[in-house]
């Protein structure tokens, strides 16, 4: 069973997060479409671009990570803990008002069954 259009394919080209279209993805409509589809060297071919294309931008997201990192690392740092101290009180309130909710229905279940106990 051969693949008969692009979409079928997981494209890791960077250019459709842009929006925009590279050489290779552009190289894909129409009739080319149709050669990659059945001819197995030209798919392994595009595929192993692609793949390319996909590595070395990962890559680059890697060395930025680092440059971060050092650059705004400690800010970064206090950053999260302020979210996390933000996120521990508002959890807490959550649980408290859980535990509120769930006191009300113990008590209305009460209240219920003593009223039509006496019934």
């Amino acid at each position: 069973m051969g693949i008969q259009h692009e979409e079928t394919l997981e494209c890791p080209c960077p250019c459709h997060a842009s929006g925009g279209t590279c050489a290779m993805c552009a190289s894909m409509e129409g009739g080319a479409a149709r050669k990659v589809a059945s001819d197995p060297v030209e798919m392994a071919a595009m595929i192993w671009q692609k793949a390319f294309f996909k590595a070395h931008l990962e890559f680059m997201a890697e060395k930025l990570k680092k440059k971060i990192e050092a650059a705004w690392g400690p800010t970064s740092d206090k950053a999260a803990d302020a979210m996390i101290e933000r996120m521990g009180s508002q959890w807490g309130a959550m649980i408290q008002q859980a535990k509120a909710e769930q006191t009300f229905r113990e008590k209305l279940t009460k209240l219920y069954s003593e009223v039509e106990k006496k019934q």
